[in-house]
């Protein structure tokens, strides 16, 4: 299996992506659900006249919805906005993108946790329904506990993926949000569940460079092993401008899945 490789990057890095050497790109959810039509448009011509596929979104929620709690974005919002970000991913042929956003489930304090947990199980029914009309995967996406307070391990994730039970919601595993030499087991524990994977150096959230001190090879190996989803993108920082960067943290992921 040759693995794949992506970035997640606004759209304005989009053939500077193509130009470097990426598979595919991984566009912000926001980005899209938020421009206008002639934007979107725009867009579109773009990734028809370059190639470079869409495959997935990241950072899906706006700094203000919130989705768990006693005060939640209301439905009608969330609908609009999640039925123009979907409609428009699947006019650009993104197969899955993740849930993440760690600010919008966190959980209030005094909050009831199996309430929330309702909610959550709820907000992704709700997303994945849409979704599967535009033949679009779900993620579920376990972070840190320093970004959020609700799903912040793998077990948590599966035991939320299995209370979902939706043919189209699979997991997310990225390798920062827990410890490095646990994430390769992760992703094997995922096996068929496993839909995205992100990568990072875990020293700042970094995107791979050279003299960062990590070993990425494990980690895309277990992806190998697993046999899916077959690829991965880079989420995180980046230590400088885009082109020179992006490029060294392809490479060194190229060389780590070498070894």
């Amino acid at each position: 299996m040759k693995m794949k490789f992506g970035i997640c990057t606004p759209s304005k890095n989009y053939e500077a992506a193509a130009k470097i050497g990426y598979d595919f790109i991984e566009l912000p959810g926001t980005e899209l659900a938020l421009m206008s039509a002639g934007e979107f448009a725009a867009l579109r011509a773009r990734v028809q006249e370059t190639g470079l596929p869409v495959i997935s979104l990241n950072a899906i929620f706006t700094p203000e919805q919130k989705i768990l709690g006693p005060q939640p974005t209301p439905w009608a919002e969330l609908c609009a906005f999640f039925g123009t970000m979907v409609r428009r991913a699947g006019l650009l042929g993104v197969r899955q993108f993740g849930i993440g956003g760690g600010f919008a489930r966190d959980i209030p304090e005094g909050f009831d946790r199996a309430a929330a947990a309702a909610q959550y199980i709820a907000f992704v029914r709700l997303l994945s329904d849409m979704a599967q009309k535009a033949g679009i995967g779900v993620s579920i996406e376990y972070l840190r506990a320093a970004e959020t307070n609700f799903i912040t391990d793998f077990d948590q994730a599966k035991a939320m993926h299995d209370a979902v039970d939706r043919a189209n919601v699979g997991l997310l595993v990225d390798a920062y949000h827990s410890a490095f030499d646990v994430a390769p087991g992760n992703v094997l524990r995922a096996g068929a569940r496993l839909w995205h994977c992100h990568v990072a150096c875990p020293e700042g959230r970094y995107w791979p460079r050279r003299e960062d001190g990590t070993d990425y090879a494990p980690f895309l190996r277990a992806i190998e092993q697993n046999g899916r989803p077959g690829r991965v993108s880079i989420e995180g920082n980046a230590p400088g401008e885009f082109e020179p960067a992006a490029a060294e943290a392809l490479a060194v992921l190229k060389a780590a899945a070498r070894q």
